[in-house]
């Protein structure tokens, strides 16, 4: 129609013109027409396309309020999502099933909705999706806060969104009771510390639970999918059915697990697999082990030995090394032997260790000392001590072999007992001594003059015996009570054996064969060579004895850590158990009074004991005798011996004689006059005094007693040395003279005669002093200087220096020294170390020594302290050595005859 009309009004000609035109005229106004007519033609489809424009967003807006309408009331939750997981819109179902508000919902992500597994599920689900752009639909996916699972689909909505559609697994009682028991199982998985995964086929984990996720440290969305080899790596590809402890693999860091794999139920193909971190029980176990291994080494290393043992039977679950020495059995046969080993023990200590087990039952200690004996015979000495564990009806306890303490102390037990011995017989020796000297010379007067070949003369001859028989006995009893005192040398005890191997030999006689081996050789013990001589002879003696018929005697030496062993065995009789107990105790003995006073071992023990050294005695009826001494080695030491004298003996001059005792001043009157000696005689200090305030008696040597009432006899001689001419002395005593000198009663070194003592011991110790004295007198004068603050002892020392015939300077302060003694200039220097008003003898003793006029002078020290606390000092400042103060006479002169002229 509009096209009908154009065409019309187009053959129409123009109003008012003219009929003719030109042809150009007519040609321009054809194409006008023409674009008149396009132009018409686009307005009219432009305006159906606006007509159908309008209805398809009628259309639209109708499609989209159903849709909307149907989302809304779908019975199904539609979800937005983003790639990252965020929600960006939530219909009216996700609302309700969620339990969340739509406006909440929105913006949050899914794994605040979904546990860790399901979430990686879902993740796991939506790479699917996207890579295949094809649905992907998960059945039984837990919500975080509900119980009931859902079915969820993801599908790819455009590059940038997912479409999540989820519906609630609703079909019946039945499986929702599945639901909730699955729900519940996860969560229990979760709640379980150990890690828990399942593998599909390939190895790949497919679900973990949190345990899982805290051992590999790793989030449940990296886990899914992962293989399972590349966390555990010795596990394989497809994990093998088992218990295994393996290593993990957690970050950088290698992970002790116990790895459990199973398969899964109801599928097969599907493996389950638990790891547990085990680092806590390897460590502990790693500790427990090393602890077993340090108490097997104590066990193994130490004496004592360790035992556990099941209470009601008594087997032995456990016995350390050390049992096989204490009981002399190997291990084995402890295995075998139920606690507490009564057959082992001593039959006379049975009836109290069966005593102590019922005690223990009754919930008392168990801890008692009991003999056992070993199949060689030995007896050892045990201390077991054990414990109930009540918890495990278990005996633990310890056992020490205290057979060595045991021995000390009876040792020590019967050296108190001599040594009270000794200390009473200290305490009469001296009168008895006194006794037995009166009676010697009174045997001597009368055999003097009594004619040789009359009848008493052989009486009297036995009295002498048994005078020197008493004297003997008397030596030995003080010698048993002289376990104190120390030994001063020392020597070697192969070289004394070999020494005396002839002597032994003449002892045992030809009946007995001596055998020697000499395994200490240069091996030196502290003692005396008298001393090892009398145990040597004592044991030999003894064995003898024993070996009346003949037989062998073995003496044997070896070197034991640091001892010395000297084995005496004999061959002989033997003795029972009674004897053996008592055979170190003074005056016991088993033979006639004739051959013996029960003195031979108990001497003995008593020096053996002095040497710091033990005796044991083992012996069986039949069997012989083993007697074994233990020596501790010494440092080489030289043994003190007294000066020889060079001059021939005399038998002229005048002998001062002082004691209490009228027999013994009788006695030494008699051997004197038969040495040609003159004498004068004193009762008493007092007495002896007076005598020497006669200067028309002239007095070579004088002879005193050591203990007198009022003065002692040092006492006396110092004074007579002090106040008059100097004269050599010769002590008498009873007393042993270590124990006077250790009393301080005698001064060390003193010449002292042991009472009773005959004419030809008298006659050397007194040539041995008038030598000594001539040697004194002969020496040459020298320049002394004595430095000392103590007026006295300073004065006293000048005085005692000038009777010897030296020119003596003194000097009681340093500053005093320092002025005078360079110009003394001295030979000799005694000086104190501890001067007065602070000043130091050392540093005193250095400054003169610098100066030339003093400088060749020598350098004594003297000192009330110990001199080994000053020597080292003494020696730094130029000191030849350190005298101890007080200093008698003879040490002095002792010292200078020493000093080079």
């Amino acid at each position: 129609m509009t096209g009908t009309s154009s065409r019309h009004h187009r053959s129409e000609p123009l109003a008012g013109g003219v009929h003719s035109t030109s042809p150009a005229d007519s040609e321009a106004t054809d194409r006008m027409l023409d674009m008149v007519y396009e132009l018409e033609s686009l307005r009219e489809q432009l305006a159906l396309q606006v007509q159908a424009e309008t209805q398809a967003r009628v259309e639209l807006a109708s499609v989209r309020q159903r849709y909307f309408e149907l989302c809304e009331v779908a019975p199904i939750g539609y979800l937005s999502i983003d790639r990252s997981f965020r929600i960006r819109s939530a219909n009216l179902r996700s609302s309700l099933l969620f339990e969340i508000d739509r406006r909440a919902l929105s913006n949050m992500k899914l794994d605040e909705l979904f546990h860790a597994t399901a979430m990686a599920r879902l993740r796991h689900a939506a790479s699917a999706v996207l890579a295949k752009d094809l649905p992907v639909t998960l059945k039984h996916l837990a919500a975080r806060k509900l119980v009931k699972e859902l079915t969820v689909t993801l599908a790819h909505a455009d590059d940038s969104l997912l479409l999540a559609v989820f519906e609630e697994v609703s079909d019946g009682p039945a499986e929702e009771r599945a639901r909730t028991r699955d729900a519940e199982l996860q969560t229990i998985l979760d709640a379980v510390g150990t890690g828990i995964v399942t593998v599909d086929a390939e190895g790949r984990i497919r679900t973990c639970n949190q345990g899982a996720v805290t051992l590999f440290d790793c989030p449940a969305t990296q886990l899914v999918g992962t293989p399972l080899v590349r966390l555990v790596p010795e596990l394989g590809v497809i994990p093998k059915l088992g218990h295994h402890e393996l290593t993990a693999r957690v970050g950088t860091r290698k992970v002790p697990v116990e790895v459990s794999v199973t398969t899964g139920a109801p599928a097969p193909a599907t493996l389950v697999v638990a790891l547990s971190d085990i680092s806590e029980r390897k460590q502990g176990q790693r500790e427990r082990n090393e602890a077993l291994l340090r108490f097997n080494q104590i066990a193994e290393h130490i004496t004592d030995a360790f035992y556990v043992a099941m209470g009601s039977s008594g087997e032995s679950l456990y016995v350390s090394p050390a049992f096989a020495r204490l009981y002399g059995r190997p291990l084995v046969a402890h295995q075998s032997e139920p606690w507490p080993r009564l057959r082992w023990v001593h039959e006379d200590d049975r009836p109290r260790v069966s005593e102590g087990v019922q005690a223990l039952w009754a919930g008392g200690a168990f801890d008692i000392e009991y003999r056992v004996v070993h199949p060689n015979g030995d007896v050892r000495t045990l201390h077991d001590r054990a414990f109930m564990l009540p918890d495990e009806r278990r005996v633990t306890g310890i056992v020490r072999d205290v057979t060595h303490e045991r021995a000390i102390e009876e040792g020590l037990r019967q050296a108190q007992r001599l040594e009270a011995m000794g200390t009473l017989a200290s305490g009469v020796a001296h009168d008895f001594n006194n006794l037995l000297m009166g009676l010697g010379g009174c045997v001597q007067l009368a055999r003097v003059r009594i004619a040789p070949e009359h009848a008493a003369q052989s009486y009297l001859h036995r009295a002498s015996e048994a005078i020197l028989r008493g004297a003997n006995l008397t030596r030995q009893i003080l010698r048993i009570g002289e376990t104190g005192r120390a030994p001063e040398g020392s020597v070697v005890l192969d070289d004394v054996l070999w020494r005396l191997r002839d002597v032994l030999k003449s002892v045992l006689g030809d009946a007995v064969t001596l055998t020697l081996s000499l395994g200490a050789t240069e091996r030196h013990i502290a003692g005396e060579p008298a001393d090892i001589e009398q145990i040597l002879v004592n044991l030999v003696t003894n064995a003898r004895d024993a070996m009346p018929k003949g037989g062998t005697l073995d003496i044997i030496t070896t070197v034991v850590e640091n001892d010395v062993i000297l084995d005496i065995e004999d061959s002989g009789a033997g003795m029972t158990p009674e004897v053996q107990a008592r055979v170190f105790e003074p005056f016991f003995t088993t033979k006639d009074q004739t051959r013996g006073t029960g003195l031979g071992l108990a001497t003995v023990f008593a020096l053996v004991r002095r040497l710091r050294g033990t005796v044991t005695l083992d012996s069986e009826l039949g069997r012989g005798t083993l007697v074994r001494t233990r020596f501790p080695l010494a440092e080489p030491r030289v043994e003190r011996r007294p000066p020889d004298s060079t001059y021939p003996p005399q038998s002229d001059g005048t002998v001062l004689i002082v004691d209490d005792d009228p027999l013994v001043r009788l006695t030494v009157e008699t051997h004197l006059e038969a040495l040609g000696y003159r004498m004068v005689i004193a009762s008493s200090a007092e007495e002896a005094v007076e005598i020497c305030e006669d200067q028309t008696i002239k007095i070579d040597v004088m002879v005193s007693d050591v203990m007198m009432p009022g003065m002692l006899g040092p006492q006396l001689f110092e004074t007579l040395r002090n106040r008059y001419k100097k004269f050599p002395v010769v002590y008498m005593s009873a007393h042993p003279q270590e124990e006077l000198v250790r009393q301080g009663h005698l001064p060390d070194g003193a010449r002292v005669l042991a009472k009773p003592f005959d004419a030809a011991a008298l006659s050397e110790a007194l040539n041995l002093a008038l030598a000594n004295d001539r040697t004194a007198r002969e020496t040459l004068s020298r320049r002394l200087f004595v430095i000392d603050d103590d007026v006295d002892i300073a004065e006293g020392l000048k005085e005692i220096l000038e009777l010897e015939g030296h020119t003596v300077g003194v000097a009681h302060s340093a500053e005093e020294a320092l002025r005078v003694v360079p110009v003394f200039r001295p030979d000799v220097v005694f000086c104190d170390v501890t001067l007065g008003a602070g000043a130091d003898g050392f540093e005193l003793t250095m400054a003169l020594k610098r100066d030339p006029r003093v400088e060749h002078a020598t350098f004594i020290g003297l000192t009330g302290l110990q001199t080994s606390a000053v020597k080292v000092q003494g020696r730094q400042a130029g000191m030849l050595r350190v005298l101890a103060k007080p200093i008698s006479t003879d040490k002095l002169v002792a010292v200078l005859k020493s000093l080079p002229i």
